[in-house]
C-alpha cells in the first residue's frame, strides 16, 4: 500500500524530496540546490496545514510564487531567484506525481518579472519602521538589521559576518572589509566611522561561532528562520540596504537622494543643480561621483544599479 508523499519512502516532505532527487539524472550540486529551495517552500507551506505532497496543488504554488513576488517588490529577492524557487517546486512535484503535475509559470501565473533599474518609490525602512521591525524579531535578527542598515549589507553578508574580527578592524582602521557572502565572492570595503562601533560591538557580543549564524545551525537553517520572522513582521531585509544607500548618497553628494527629494526621473540633475546653485554640468559630475562611490560600497560594478536604491 502506498504511503504519504506518493510512496517516496518518507513521511517528511523534505526527506522524501531528497530521496526522489537522488534517483534523478542531475549533478550533486543541482540536487542540493533544488532540495534547499524545496525546503524553503515546505517551511512556507506547513503553517498553512500542508504536511504532505498530496495536499500541494497548483493554486498553492501560485500563492507561494505571489509571496516570493512580494519579496522581489521589496528588493529583498531578485526576480531570477524567485523564479528558480518556483521552478524547484515544479521539479519535485513533476517527478513525484509521475509527470502528471501542471507546471506553474513563475512569470505568467505568479507575476514574477524583471526588475527595472529605475525605482519609482523609496523602499527604505524609515526610522520608525526600522524600530518596529526590530521589536517583532528576536535579538540576533534585530542586531543583523542594524548591521544591514549601518553598513549596507545584504542579508547573507550580515549573517556570515565575523563581527568580532570586524570590530577589531573598524576600531583600528575605520573600515569594514567584507569577504563572506558577497556577490560573486568580490571583496569590498565600506566605511566604519567611530559612531558605528557600537553596532559591531552588539553583534560581537551575540556571536557564538565564526559568524552571526548560531554555532549549532547551518546557514540554510538560519536563513529560513530569519526570513520566516521577516515575513511574519511584514518587512524585507533588503529595505535596510535601501536606507543605507539613500543616507550615503546624501552624505556623498550633499543633497538628498532623488527619491527622498522627489527628484526621481530624467530631470533629477537639473533639479539638483537648481538646489545647489551650480551648473548642470557640475551637478551631473557630483551625482556621478557620488554614485560611483556608492556603487563600490554596495558591491556593484555598474553605477546605474544605484538608481534602484536612490532614484
Amino acid at each position: 500500500m502506498a504511503t504519504r508523499n506518493y510512496g517516496l519512502g518518507s513521511r517528511d516532505m523534505k526527506f522524501a524530496a531528497g530521496l526522489l532527487l537522488a534517483k534523478l539524472d542531475m549533478s550533486f550540486g543541482t540536487r542540493a540546490c533544488v532540495a534547499d529551495r524545496w525546503a524553503v517552500f515546505v517551511d512556507w507551506a506547513k503553517p498553512q496545514g500542508v504536511n504532505k505532497m498530496e495536499k500541494i496543488d497548483r493554486a498553492l504554488v501560485v500563492r507561494y510564487g505571489e509571496y516570493l513576488q512580494t519579496l522581489v517588490a521589496k528588493g529583498d529577492m531578485k526576480p531570477a531567484t524567485a523564479q528558480v524557487y518556483v521552478s524547484a517546486v515544479n521539479t519535485v512535484m513533476d517527478n513525484a506525481t509521475g509527470q502528471r503535475w501542471e507546471r506553474v509559470s513563475p512569470t505568467k501565473a505568479c507575476g514574477i518579472g524583471k526588475r527595472s533599474h529605475v525605482a519609482a518609490a523609496s523602499k527604505a525602512l524609515s526610522a520608525t519602521e526600522h524600530r518596529a521591525a526590530q521589536d517583532k524579531v528576536d535579538g540576533r535578527v534585530a542586531v543583523m538589521l542594524e548591521l544591514q542598515r549601518t553598513f549596507g549589507l545584504r542579508f547573507k553578508e550580515s549573517a556570515l559576518l565575523d563581527a568580532k574580527a570586524a570590530l577589531k578592524e573598524a576600531t583600528a582602521k575605520g573600515t569594514l572589509t567584507l569577504t563572506s557572502g558577497t556577490k560573486g565572492g568580490r571583496k569590498r570595503t565600506v566605511p566604519a566611522a567611530q559612531g558605528t562601533l557600537a553596532v559591531l560591538a552588539a553583534a560581537a557580543k551575540l556571536q557564538d561561532g565564526r559568524s552571526m549564524v548560531p554555532k549549532a545551525m547551518t546557514y540554510a537553517e538560519f536563513r529560513r528562520g530569519c526570513y520566516r520572522q521577516a515575513y511574519a513582521a511584514g518587512f524585507g531585509f533588503h529595505q535596510e540596504r535601501h536606507h543605507y544607500a539613500q543616507r550615503r548618497y546624501a552624505e556623498l553628494a550633499g543633497v538628498p537622494a532623488p527619491l527622498k527629494a522627489g527628484w526621481a526621473g530624467r530631470h533629477r540633475v537639473a533639479k539638483m543643480a537648481a538646489h545647489l546653485g551650480v551648473s548642470r554640468a557640475a551637478a551631473a559630475k557630483l551625482d556621478a561621483t557620488a554614485r560611483l562611490a556608492l556603487a563600490r560600497e554596495l558591491g556593484h560594478n555598474r553605477i546605474e544599479v544605484t538608481r534602484v536604491y536612490t532614484g
